[in-house]
Parts: structure tokens; sequence; C-alpha cells
């Protein structure tokens, strides 16, 4: 994540929550790591009814959907969300604001 997806994660957080200090900013992080675990539910379900199957070669391109799902989908906006984590973490603006994260 570079600077310019942070600063329209934080635009949307502020949209969607009304978010404007680093704990909502969090809190809106958490938000998306909880709905990207919809997809990784999906991709485990898609993956355990293509298993069987497979055996008549239908469950193929379920199985690669399933896989694929759960790689580019989940992981992909767990790491996003991890990543805003971090940045709020370290934004200067929210650091001088909260005396615990000045002190850390």
């Amino acid at each position: 994540m570079n600077k310019i997806e942070y600063n329209a994660m934080k635009k949307v957080a502020k949209a969607q929550l009304g978010a404007d200090d680093a704990e909502s900013l969090k809190y809106f992080a958490d938000k998306v790591e909880k709905q990207s675990r919809i997809y990784k539910w999906m991709s485990i379900f898609l993956g355990i009814l293509a298993i069987p199957l497979c055996l008549i070669f239908v469950g193929v391109p379920l199985l690669i959907a399933a896989i694929c799902c759960y790689v580019f989908v989940y992981k992909k906006a767990v790491k996003k969300a991890q990543m805003f984590r971090e940045f709020v973490d370290n934004d200067p603006e929210f650091v001088d604001n909260d005396p615990e994260l000045a002190a850390s």
C-alpha cells in the first residue's frame, strides 16, 4: 500500500463512518478485515464442494475459483487492512494528537 491508497481508504472511512481520529480508522480496518472473512468462508465452501466434483471434471474450475478467491480476494483484503492499520499508527497527523501513540 502506498500513500495514495492510504489517503483513498482514509477518505472512504471518513465518508462511511465519519472517521476523523486514529481509533475510528482502526475500527474501519477491523471492519474491512471482518467483511473479508465472507470471502474466506465462501472459498472454503467452494473448495469442499469442488473436491468430489473433480472426479467428474466439473469441479476443476470450481476448485481453481476457490483457490483464486482465497488468495486474490481474502488474503489481499486482509493484507490491505493490516497495512492501513500500520499507516494509521505511523501517520504524524494522529501521532501528535494521541499521547498513547506518541509515547510508543
